[in-house]
């Protein structure tokens, strides 16, 4: 369950502390700009919020504005200290899944999942076991990927349905006509995420169930490869706008490869199922040579040649597994981590300097339209100055004339205050940021921008011909030739 009340008041502390002491992660006094407390130990934080569990188990997200300076710089001090480089053997969750609700709406301790159906609870459990262990098993990696549900939300959502209105579904968010219920593909699709709903949709065939009365129950452990993919899709949505699609794609292939049974993720057995997909999905004899693009091709295009085929999907497999494994095997994942943490690094600094520059814009505008008011009233005031000049000066000259004819000082006409020109406005100075900035308008790609300055990560020093050399070297090395092919090329041997 999670709450957004921010604080709780100071007299809670000590009760707090009490029980604070008895958890394994780290609990401490986080402060308010108002000066109220709350005891909680960190589950989670963005560009945006905080998300601390408290001592009773419950979880509240606290907006980072709301934070005292120290704390966020206690956030800032965790987030430059290096990431664990460890790569879980296992990661794995128990045999019974805690659900509530019923019997067609259910809730896990991270999901909601609606039926069509009613359904037993003992299904729910089983069926969010996969669930359940695929978003640990992405947060057990060493990516610094924090598995959080869309904004709003506290749980992620997912939904059951029969083979035909999953179809009926897919057709309608295709917009494809229909003819697609009798496409062998789409009837053995296992799921499939919906990025614009956040929800991931099931039809219960692919969980392999028999129907009970008015009950589905969950018959075997079919191969839940499919779903897999698509969970470890939902896990991340908040990062898959930024990441190209070679890494969304190749994230979710090497989860669905890495073997896993009844909630548990062997991901000291990647290479076995890295084996095994190659052969079994791709129909790779052992030593048949692994084709795809060159690596630095792959980083270099990004989406631009990605179509969406097997070849796509093989070539993510490829890449990631490398980074994964491979490229430092000292540190697994290490170089990923650093490109999805400048990729969000780039993106929060991109998006600030958008903002900061269409805050200068608007301010800059506000003083425009001032400083054009302020010249309207400036020139009338020069045309009123013009007039009392005048007359003053007509009044000189009357004075002037009555001191030449001796006219007595007490008869001679007031010439009043000399009339002061009026002060000509300040003109605003253009803001720098407008100046390094200067074309208004330009559409900026964040996208671009960000995954041009993550690239070199993965580089690591590296040009693109030993890159491809260091891929190519480190399969040979797990018994697994790989052969580069140039885009409509034949692969080379």
């Amino acid at each position: 369950m999670s709450t957004r009340n921010p604080f709780l008041i100071a007299g809670l502390i000590l009760f707090g502390l009490a029980a604070g002491a008895r958890g394994e992660e780290t609990v401490r006094v986080w402060t308010g700009q108002d000066g109220r407390v709350i005891v909680a130990s960190l589950r989670r934080a963005d560009s945006e919020s905080v998300t601390l569990r408290l001592v009773d188990g419950r979880e509240t997200v606290v907006p980072l504005g709301k934070l005292s300076e120290t704390d966020r710089d206690y956030l800032k001090e965790l987030d430059s200290k290096p990431r664990p480089a460890s790569m879980p053997d296992r990661s794995a969750i128990g045999p019974k899944i805690a659900v509530g609700g019923g019997p067609r709406t259910f809730t896990t301790a991270h999901f909601v999942f609606q039926s069509e159906s009613d359904l037993t609870k003992g299904f729910v459990s089983d069926a969010a076991r996969v669930f359940e262990s695929t978003l640990k098993a992405v947060e057990a990696l060493p990516l610094g990927i924090v598995p959080k549900p869309p904004e709003g939300e506290t749980r992620f959502q997912a939904r059951f349905m029969g083979r035909d209105t999953f179809e009926k579904k897919y057709r309608e968010r295709q917009n494809d006509g229909g003819g697609v219920a009798g496409n062998p593909a789409l009837r053995d699709i296992a799921g499939i995420y919906i990025p614009r709903l956040g929800e991931v949709w099931v039809p219960f065939s692919s969980m392999g169930v028999t129907a009970t009365a008015s009950f589905v129950n969950l018959r075997g452990n079919n191969d839940m490869g499919t779903l897999i993919h698509e969970i470890t899709h939902q896990t991340m949505h908040d990062r898959l706008p930024m990441m190209p699609h070679w890494v969304q794609e190749g994230l979710a292939e090497y989860m669905e490869v890495v073997p896993y049974r009844n909630g548990s993720f062997e991901f000291g057995q990647a290479a076995d199922g890295l084996r095994q997909h190659l052969r079994r999905s791709q129909s790779l004899r052992e030593d048949q040579p692994v084709p795809m693009p060159r690596p630095s091709a792959i980083i270099e295009e990004g989406d631009a040649t990605w179509r969406g085929g097997r070849d796509d999907y093989l070539k993510s497999l490829m890449l990631v597994y490398f980074y994964m494994h491979l490229d430092r095997p000292d540190q697994p994942g290490a170089p990923l981590a650093d490109y999805l943490k400048l990729l969000d690094d780039s993106r929060r600094e991109t998006v600030r300097s958008i903002a900061d520059h269409n805050a200068a814009v608007r301010t800059y505008e506000t003083q425009r339209l001032a400083y054009n008011r302020a010249v309207m009233a400036h020139n009338q005031a020069v045309r009123q100055f013009r007039a009392d000049a005048a007359r003053y000066n007509q009044l000189v000259e009357r004075h002037n004339a009555q001191a030449r004819d001796r006219v007595p000082v007490s008869r001679r006409v007031a010439v009043g205050e000399k009339p002061a020109p009026p002060v000509p406005p300040e003109k605003p100075g253009i803001p720098d940021i407008l100046k390094e900035k200067s074309s208004l308008g330009e559409t900026v790609d964040i996208l671009g921008t960000s995954q041009t300055m993550a690239k070199p990560s993965l580089y690591r020093g590296r040009d693109g011909a030993a890159l491809d050399a260091a891929v190519r070297a480190a399969y040979a090395g797990m018994g697994i030739p790989v052969t580069f092919r140039e885009a409509g090329a034949k692969p080379d041997r």
